[in-house]
């Protein structure tokens, strides 16, 4: 077996143009299985240099090759590691000076990324663009010594994503100049700073400990915002957010703590003028959201859609507060709403309306282009005893 295995390894050392390789073991990790010759054998299976792409899925040794991480395959652009489950460190991945997608991937022996990931670069990941980080459940801090402010990490990062890594408390690079979409999904625990991010035009928060601030520059370059299941949202969506176009707000139980309210526990949020160039908004299971905000016909006077979906304490919607360029209003699964749009004074929302609801008894829709009615037999039956009209 180790002749077999040395032969192997010397055919894939000499495979000058082989550009994509994957090792992939059995993904079933039981007694029949060997780390130490699977280590062994990870060794003398070293490619060529010239590597472009390289899969490592199901390795069942407790620690990399060493040559992985070698700085000689200048050439690897593409790494993932997957389901290395046994593993309990990173390789020197950061001295791969070309490399410009890095995945790591169900890693459950892996408690702590540190500086060893660095290796000895004092500008490690110099071409990464894409780091996706995803189920390592055991994953407790990133770098847990405090930053060396000579080490530039991740210059050109453009999309980091971090997904269902529940333990993971500690601190996150504060400094990625490159940064354009930031991914946080499932990490309960994490608190989410958003230091220096000049560049950061995409935010998805879905499942963490909190959400906050320090510096201004993010809110100066954000287009899309996305929070959904993060229990404290701290004080940073008052600020001033004059490129974001598109906001969604998804299960969020404190809603009213995103924005500066005047008012008591459970009034509607003041803080989307905030938010003066929104054209889409979505808010979505917030219980805490009873009616609209009465400034955003005045502040949002570029919103074009808005769907309320699933807002248990929302009793009603009217007219007055949408603005005049509202083009698309949907609302779905609201029980409590009683009165839909009103009259009010000068409104002239005038697109579309899709209701999707069960005890709605009030309505007034003659500004409405479209309405779509469904599941709703109470307000069907009254709009089947009165003229419907519309008004362009």
């Amino acid at each position: 077996m180790t002749g077999s295995l040395s032969t192997r390894g010397a055919i894939l050392s000499n495979k000058k143009y082989l550009k994509e390789l994957m090792l992939d073991w059995d993904s079933q990790f039981d007694d029949s299985r060997n780390e130490i010759a699977e280590k062994d054998a990870i060794e003398m299976l070293r490619p060529h240099k010239n590597l472009k792409e390289l899969t490592v899925k199901g390795y069942g040794g407790r620690g990399f090759p060493s040559w992985l991480g070698d700085p000689s395959f200048s050439k690897m652009v593409f790494l993932r590691l997957e389901s290395c489950k046994k593993c309990i460190a990173l390789p020197m991945l950061g001295q791969l000076g070309s490399l410009k997608n890095l995945t790591i991937k169900e890693m459950a022996g892996l408690k702590s990324i540190g500086l060893e990931i660095y290796g000895g670069s004092s500008k490690p990941f110099k071409s990464l663009e894409t780091l996706c980080i995803e189920d390592l459940q055991e994953w407790e801090c990133w770098d847990p010594t405090e930053e060396n402010e000579q080490i530039k990490r991740f210059p050109h990062l453009h999309k980091l994503s971090i997904v269902k890594c529940p333990k993971l408390s500690g601190k996150l690079p504060n400094h990625l100049p490159s940064l354009e979409k930031l991914v946080i999904l499932d990490c309960v625990q994490l608190v989410v700073s958003l230091k220096s991010l000049p560049l950061l035009c995409k935010l998805e928060i879905d499942g963490c400990k909190e959400v906050e601030c320090i510096s201004s520059t993010v809110s100066k370059s954000l287009i899309s915002i996305k929070l959904s299941n993060v229990s404290e949202a701290g004080n940073w969506l008052r600020q001033e957010f004059h490129k974001v176009d598109r906001l969604k707000i998804i299960r969020c139980e404190k809603l009213i703590n995103l924005w500066q309210c005047e008012v008591c526990l459970g009034k509607p949020p003041q803080g989307l003028h905030s938010f003066t160039f929104l054209r889409e908004l979505s808010i979505k299971n917030c219980n805490a959201l009873t009616s609209l905000p009465d400034g955003m016909r005045s502040h949002n006077a570029h919103l074009e859609s808005l769907r309320i979906d699933g807002c248990d304490s929302l009793t009603f919607v009217l007219r007055g507060q949408l603005p005049s360029s509202l083009k698309n209003l949907e609302i779905w699964y609201c029980k409590k709403l009683q009165c839909l749009l009103e009259d009010s004074e000068d409104s002239s929302s005038s697109s579309s309306s899709v209701i999707h609801m069960e005890n709605i008894t009030d309505t007034s829709t003659c500004l409405l282009e479209y309405l779509y009615v469904d599941e709703c037999p109470s307000i069907s039956q009254e709009l089947g005893k009165r003229p419907f009209t519309c008004s362009t």
